[in-house]
């Protein structure tokens, strides 16, 4: 009887010591969780609103991948518009506080007279990104002369750089300039143009699905430009220097990484925000503008630039000269973000 009665004690104490057990687990990650969402609740959220999806933007994709805006504190909450008017409407209507949009649209907002006009603090691409897309075996840029391209909207930066190289290679051609950013390729597919300019994924995707070819790089036939910026609005500017300031650390710390690392590892990064491409389209598409020297090494802006930027835009008929832009474009962030971040060593950071 004594037998079965130690026997019961027994399995009564493991019993018991198993809820414990259990129980203790459940507060742990209970625990854990609460830690983790107060840590979250910590950073301060940023919204940041992008022109368009492309591998063009590595750089920012791995620094949101790579935790580079985190660790300065920041937690990005990411938007994608449809043009760089929707993107600065946005910005302007204070629906974000951070935007990546071609550099010409500061200069049309700053020229209208706006007194919560864009500041640029930060240069993420140096040189166009886009790809003419067609059918030739052989291609030279004489090949386009009377011929029917689809290009971006007029008096977009994407439609005035292509309309610069044309002008510099005396090419005559029709372009098309009244058809939505996202709807180009199809209307390539269509048959409503002999070629097509194209951001990278999209211009490899529909190579592929035309029995066509990735031709040649727009961007690599102009001087480096500050093609695409992050801005904020004058107010931001100066009332979120702390903000900004980490905002371009991180960023730089990006470029750093991008520019030390293979297409393949910055692909298997960034791969999250391409889910319709494989890995081996985005590693072919990010050599490709690795090739033709995209991305900015780091986030200053360079007046020459700048300089360059303008005539662009004055070849298109868009402005009527030079203006004085030391406003617009600040590099008071980006010239700091290059002292704090030289020493820190960002190559070996693996996702």
């Amino acid at each position: 009887m004594s037998c079965k009665i130690c026997g019961i004690r027994k399995k009564t104490l493991l019993f018991i010591s198993i809820c414990f057990f259990v129980s203790i687990c459940f507060f742990v990650v209970i625990f854990l969780r609460l830690f983790d969402r107060n840590k979250k609740t910590d950073l301060k959220k940023i919204r940041l609103s992008e022109v368009t999806r492309s591998v063009f933007y590595c750089p920012q994709y791995a620094a949101i991948e790579l935790d580079f805006f985190k660790s300065e504190g920041l937690n990005v909450e990411l938007s994608t518009s449809s043009g760089s008017d929707q993107t600065m409407t946005t910005l302007i209507s204070g629906q974000s506080d951070i935007a990546l949009l071609g550099g010409e649209s500061l200069i049309y907002v700053y020229k209208e007279g706006k007194k919560n006009y864009a500041v640029a603090f930060a240069g993420l691409t140096k040189r166009d990104g886009s790809f003419i897309v067609g059918r030739d075996e052989d291609f030279y840029w004489k090949n386009l002369n009377g011929k029917k391209i689809i290009s971006g909207r007029k008096s977009g930066l994407p439609q005035m750089s292509f309309k610069y190289v044309m002008d510099q290679n005396n090419i005559k051609a029709e372009v098309v300039d009244n058809i939505k950013f996202d709807a180009m390729g199809a209307a390539y597919l269509s048959g409503e143009g002999d070629y097509v300019a194209l951001f990278e994924p999209t211009a490899n995707e529909l190579a592929l699905q035309s029995n066509s070819k990735v031709l040649g790089s727009i961007g690599a036939q102009l001087h480096e430009i500050p093609y695409t910026v992050y801005c904020s609005s004058k107010d931001f500017f100066v009332s979120e220097s702390e903000t900004l300031q980490k905002f371009t650390n991180a960023i730089y710390r990006a470029q750093i990484w991008v520019n030390e690392n293979s297409s393949e590892d910055i692909a298997k990064v960034v791969s999250p925000y391409f889910a319709c491409s494989n890995l081996e389209t985005l590693t072919d598409s990010i050599e490709k503008y690795k090739e033709i020297d995209v991305w900015s090494t780091t986030p200053v802006i360079d007046e020459k630039n700048i300089d360059f930027l303008q005539e662009v835009i004055i070849n298109s008929e868009e402005i009527e000269e030079k203006m004085d832009l030391t406003d617009v474009f600040k590099n008071d962030y980006a010239a700091v973000s290059t002292k704090y971040i030289e020493g820190l060593d960002c190559r070996d950071i693996k996702k």
